[in-house]
């Protein structure tokens, strides 16, 4: 690309206070703030455009900052962000003013090579034209409307931020912290509360706030990709056909194309998502996973969250088949492939070759290992659901003599079809348990169990 250099604002460039180079670098930096992603061009990216050092620019940019032109904002260590002020928004919201490009290619000079060795680079890959069906969503940030969304959503401290990036290619919507520090949809740690949530992304770094799901809450998801036209609102037969399944709480993503509907259900193991031959497709979530959340209501769908546990396990096996099919096994299906006693299957399961974990969950209750409690006891059931032979009433029987049995919870409704945790877990665990300890003629076929416990 051929240059001969930057626009600049004519009350900028008469400004007999500036020297011409911060008046190029303050143009360029006003130019760079106004894509999605605001200004995150480095020190070495300025260097290069303008054929100085690192420390001459730092230099510059320092001045530039004492003079209330621009602010530097630290998003995380040795990470800044560069914004114009008010003072010079005054110019370009009044005044007669170019729009901060450069100019039109002529016989200048050669562009100098831009440095990529940080992030931060010239309009950073991050914010390059995406795929058409993302760029919308990467044109505005998205909206948030706080009295849309569920109160028993926005009473709990399971939020995030996230912005888009651009990785491997593929633009994503990695979670963040308010400090700009990534965040974990396995680590309570770094969730905050909705509040938080909001009053980050209103400072305009992020794109959007969003919801993880848990083991530990109720909610389930479907999340359906590219069903719905953002211009006339329409949506695809499909779509409208699993809205109208599962009749909750339905919002619009922040791209417009999609659809999220959320409800009160546990799915069964097995495969999480397919495309639909329509296009578009469909992703089903309820743990270790964040959900974009804009409180973009559905019209016509509730405004609540519902209970939608048979629901939800018919649209997971309608979708994924047997699969599903074999998750949806009844607590007391399964009768016991071993005579051993109570005591017996203990003692075999305290000598095999992974009795560090067994014992770890059965006799000393501790779930370090695990991101929450309840896939603990997911663990502990496959562990039982392998010597017991998938008995799900010996399973039940051993779990309330282990030291992670707390009956204030197992013992308790959490479903629609009147399933209790305990139960619903043990079905889990024997529906995503492949193979079972038999004992032959008294002989046990002794096998490793690492491999295939939960």
């Amino acid at each position: 690309m051929r240059f001969e250099g930057v626009w600049t604002r004519r009350e900028i460039w008469l400004d007999p206070d500036m020297s011409r180079t911060e008046k190029a670098l303050l143009g360029e930096i006003e130019s760079l703030d106004k894509l999605p992603l605001g200004c995150f061009a480095s020190n070495d990216y300025f260097a290069a455009f303008f054929q100085l050092s690192p420390r001459q620019i730092r230099r510059y940019i320092a001045r530039l900052a004492a003079r209330g032109w621009i602010q530097i904002v630290m998003t995380g260590r040795n990470r800044r962000r560069l914004r114009v002020t008010a003072k010079l928004r005054a110019l370009r919201d009044g005044g007669d003013s170019s729009e901060g490009r450069k100019r039109p290619p002529t016989q200048g000079q050669i562009c100098p090579h831009i440095s990529t060795r940080e992030t931060n680079t010239k309009r950073s890959s991050n914010t390059q034209a995406p795929a058409r069906a993302s760029l919308c969503e990467l044109e505005r940030r998205s909206t948030v409307d706080r009295a849309a969304i569920p109160a028993e959503l926005t009473s709990r401290e399971q939020w995030v931020l996230w912005r888009w990036e651009k990785r491997k290619g593929k633009w994503n919507k990695p979670p963040y912290q308010p400090s700009g520090s990534p965040a974990k949809s396995n680590d309570p740690a770094t969730w905050v509360s909705f509040r938080e949530a909001v009053a980050a992304f209103e400072n305009g770094y992020f794109h959007g706030v969003g919801f993880v799901l848990t083991d530990n809450d109720p909610y389930a998801m479907a999340d359906l990709d590219h069903c719905r036209d953002s211009a006339s609102g329409s949506v695809k037969a499909w779509a409208a056909e699993i809205v109208d399944q599962l009749r909750s709480y339905t919002e619009i993503t922040p791209s417009g194309e999609g659809l999220r509907v959320i409800v009160k259900a546990m799915l069964p193991p097995g495969r999480r998502k397919r495309g639909m031959g329509s296009g578009g497709g469909i992703e089903l979530y309820d743990r270790v996973r964040y959900m974009t959340m804009t409180g973009n209501h559905m019209a016509g769908a509730p405004a609540t969250i519902e209970e939608r546990q048979n629901e939800m396990a018919e649209l997971h096996a309608r979708l994924f088949g047997s699969a599903a099919r074999s998750a949806r096994v009844a607590t007391g299906s399964r009768r016991s492939c071993t005579s051993r006693t109570d005591d017996e299957l203990l003692a075999k399961a305290r000598a095999a070759k992974n009795r560090e974990k067994f014992c770890a969950l059965y006799d000393r209750g501790d779930i370090s290992a695990y991101p929450s409690a309840s896939e603990a006891d997911l663990a502990l059931c496959g562990l039982l659901a392998f010597w017991t032979g998938g008995d799900a009433q010996q399973i039940d029987r051993l779990f309330r003599l282990s030291a992670l049995f707390r009956q204030e919870k197992w013992d308790v409704e959490h479903y629609a079809g009147g399933e209790t945790y305990g139960e619903a877990t043990i079905a889990k665990a024997v529906a995503g348990t492949r193979e079972f300890y038999r004992a032959s003629n008294g002989i046990a076929e002794e096998q490793d169990r690492d491999a295939r416990s939960k």
